[in-house]
């Protein structure tokens, strides 16, 4: 049979874990998930509640092939790349091939110091990546293809409050937003002109809200947090509003971003909550689904994702066993056996198998859920370290192969869905909290937006030349308002070479896909944060 998957190369974790997840938006990090320590993204907790742990050690039986030098990347890089742009003040990189065979990881750009400088980002309409500052004062925009980095904003629009805000999300108005944690607005983002704004007045409070989704109704809808309301925002009219005072529970890290599913509503993961939330934007009903009150650990699920089935799974964090909600018929169930343990993975990918992966944060296997059959299992054993906080997020890349962001680990995750091998690229530093999210360029390029890092993480996958190696780069193309790309791949047998990709009507193709229209995935989703629908 074959198996329809739109929108796969937008980056979520979001998403979300995570998506953010992912995060929540196919255009931010496939699993446009996040680190488990930031609002939502499971990140606030262990900020407010718990000292940030940091590695004291390492193991060394994940430790991928060295890293690539620079020198080798530069000389499988084209020499034919365009100039810089005259008069940009921007630092360039141009984007180079990799005719290596296997992915290449480094880091470029300018210097960018500090900490928690940005938590999350969105693929805006132009295909540059727009970061989203928590404690920075700029934004931070990356331009595949040229490998520009520039900052926009000034400090009278972005002040020094700490944690402003938390995933940014593409609209249909040529905007990216940024969802308030601990800010007291909306900020606005147009990319076509540099502009930095604040929209909206909102109460001043912690992690209000994690992630958002867009509605069908062309809304942005926030997820709350420690919020007690919906936040509703118009991109056009840019009003600002709240709705669902006196539905949503008390309580603080309550859901953990939010995912449009295939008929229209937008459901909220649970992390603290008792319950997943459902938003049905048009008529803005807020339902409360199932009960899991004996769901015991704290915090539930990192994030999730809506898989090929039109169902959405959540990952385990503290919890067991692997949510299941049914947009179909509105159930929410737990699949797969049980796993133990706390922080166990942190938001995942749709891999073009049809199969969901789940990113390691404190465990050592990668999740892997079979949609098809609902069986559970673990794969990767003994190829890992037993660093905690190791991966947040990932992205489907155009080899085939989903690519994790790295938070505490020096490496990237690689997981070949086609074998199940799993595997470590790359040689980073030991800096904790390195990267928040992933995206997917239009080069094929997975780049990564810093955290604490002082760098653009850079992820080149190998050049995939004829059928049966992966993705062809024009299967990558961000998502505009022009057009959305889908990607068929046979799955019979296994994962057979990829059939053929046509062109959808544009914004239909979000609905069948979950575009969440956030940046929480793969997601880059992801979601991290990002395949389609990851927060």
């Amino acid at each position: 049979h074959e198996l329809t998957l739109t929108a796969l190369y937008f980056s979520r974790v979001c998403m979300r874990g995570i998506h953010s997840p992912l995060p929540s938006n196919p255009a931010s990090a496939c699993s446009l998930t996040s680190n488990r320590r930031t609002a939502g993204s499971g990140r606030h907790p262990r900020r407010t509640a718990a000292p940030i742990r940091m590695a004291l050690g390492k193991d060394d039986t994940c430790a991928a092939a060295p890293s690539t030098p620079l020198t080798q990347a530069q000389a499988a890089t084209s020499s034919d790349q365009p100039p810089p742009p005259s008069g940009s003040t921007g630092e360039f990189d141009p984007a180079p091939r990799n005719t290596t065979g296997e992915a290449i990881v480094d880091t470029y750009g300018p210097t960018l110091s500090g900490e928690h400088k940005w938590l999350g980002a969105a693929v805006a309409d132009d295909g540059s990546i727009i970061g989203v500052p928590a404690h920075n004062r700029r934004v931070v925009r990356v331009v595949p293809g040229t490998g520009e980095v520039t900052e926009l904003g000034d400090d009278v629009v972005l002040g020094p409050r700490k944690y402003k805000y938390l995933r940014g999300i593409r609209t249909g108005a040529g905007t990216v937003l940024g969802i308030p944690a601990w800010a007291d607005s909306v900020l606005e983002i147009t990319p076509a002109t540099g502009e930095v704004r604040t929209i909206g007045t909102l109460p001043l409070g912690k992690w209000m809200w994690h992630g958002a989704a867009e509605g069908l109704d062309g809304n942005i809808y926030g997820i709350p947090s420690n919020a007690d309301t919906i936040l509703k925002v118009n991109p056009t009219t840019r009003e600002v509003t709240q709705f669902g005072r006196g539905k949503i529970p008390p309580g603080q890290n309550k859901w953990y971003g939010g995912i449009r599913g295939p008929d229209g509503a937008i459901y909220g993961i649970p992390y603290t909550a008792n319950h997943v939330l459902k938003i049905v934007p048009e008529t803005q009903e807020v339902v409360m689904l199932g009960d899991f009150s004996d769901v015991t650990g704290g915090w539930k699920w990192h994030g999730g994702v809506l898989a090929p089935d039109g169902c959405i799974y959540g990952f385990p964090s503290h919890a067991e066993r692997v949510l299941k909600i049914n947009c179909a018929t509105g159930e929410v169930s737990l699949i797969g056996p049980s796993f133990p343990g706390r922080y166990k993975w942190g938001g995942g990918a749709v891999g073009l198998d049809g199969n969901v992966y789940g990113m390691p944060s404190d465990t050592d296997t990668v999740l892997r859920i079979r949609c098809a059959t609902g069986e559970v299992d673990t794969i990767g054993h003994g190829k890992m370290s037993t660093l905690k906080n190791k991966w947040q997020g990932a992205v489907l890349a155009r080899d085939g192969a989903i690519y994790a962001i790295p938070g505490d680990a020096d490496s990237v995750l690689k997981i070949v869905p086609a074998t199940g091998e799993v595997s470590c690229v790359g040689q980073l530093s030991d800096l904790p909290d390195k990267w928040q999210g992933g995206f997917l360029g239009a080069d094929g390029i997975i780049y990564g937006i810093p955290e604490n890092a002082d760098q653009i993480l850079r992820i080149i996958p190998p050049e995939v030349t004829g059928a049966g190696g992966g993705v062809p780069v024009s299967a990558v193309k961000a998502d505009t308002k022009e057009e959305t790309k889908d990607v068929k791949v046979e799955n019979k047998e296994g994962i057979k070479a990829q059939k053929k990709k046509e062109q959808v009507e544009k914004k239909e193709a979000k609905a069948a896909a979950g575009d969440t229209g956030s940046s929480t995935f793969m997601e880059t989703a992801g979601t991290v944060l990002a395949a389609g629908g990851v927060v």
